[in-house]
């Protein structure tokens, strides 16, 4: 199961998940039977008993730990950076996915030559004040810059990890919403793309630790200046 040279890694990034990320991980790990794969989770400075319960899993995963926070993307590029696999399946912790989709993405990616299978939240639980905003975004997007997807940024993605790092190379604009950014250089660099439905199980309820509601407007704004940018850096 942790080759080195694999053909999967799912990659989890860590922060303050200690009520949830041991059973995630035994529950990827069981659906991923059959695949050469690698699970690495990079832990963000997690305050609570996270590194804790982590490190009882030291021989089922490769863990990456900070004591300082680095935030969303520091993390992200570094689980990236050290993928040495075909594809990278890289998830939102928290439950908030169906673990099996990784099988069925990863049989697409596999047999199809996509580079990129992303997932598009249907029959969703999150509230609905979220739900628009993910709406608003896909109409921005698909307005801006001419497109038609339905869900940019979604946190269920399965990238050629050759290409990804490939497209990752002239960095990254903004500073939130990373996986949409990454999603559009896959689009404006004419990768071969595919989304797929998958239902979302977020809590109407949840507190979002990478984007709270009183930053919401913020990154909104920001987004969209930073979007100009990535347009102006692509065509």
């Amino acid at each position: 199961m942790q080759k080195k040279n694999c053909d999967l890694v799912v990659l989890l990034l860590a922060h303050n998940e200690e009520k949830t990320i041991v059973k995630e991980i035994l529950n990827i790990i069981k659906v991923l039977k059959g695949i050469k794969f690698k699970i690495i989770v990079v832990e963000d400075g997690s305050k609570d008993e996270t590194t804790k319960k982590l490190k009882s899993l030291r021989k089922k995963i490769t863990l990456i730990s900070s004591k300082k926070r680095l935030g969303y993307t520091k993390a992200l590029l570094k689980g990236i950076n050290a993928s040495n696999s075909k594809f990278i399946l890289h998830s939102d912790t928290g439950n908030k996915f169906d673990h099996r989709e990784i099988v069925n993405f990863y049989n697409i990616i596999s047999k199809k030559k996509f580079d990129l299978i992303a997932g598009n939240r249907v029959q969703r639980f999150d509230s609905l004040f979220r739900q628009i905003l993910t709406k608003g975004l896909t109409v921005y997007c698909n307005i801006f810059f001419n497109t038609n997807y339905k869900d940019y940024d979604c946190g269920f993605k399965m990238y050629r990890t050759s290409v990804l790092k490939e497209i990752l190379r002239s960095g990254l604009v903004a500073k939130n919403l990373i996986s949409s950014e990454i999603f559009l250089k896959f689009i404006f660099n004419k990768k071969k793309i595919k989304q797929v439905d998958i239902k979302y199980f977020a809590s109407k309820n949840r507190v979002s630790r990478g984007l709270p509601y009183f930053k919401i407007f913020r990154v909104i704004f920001e987004t969209i200046l930073n979007y100009q940018k990535i347009k102006k850096q692509i065509i």
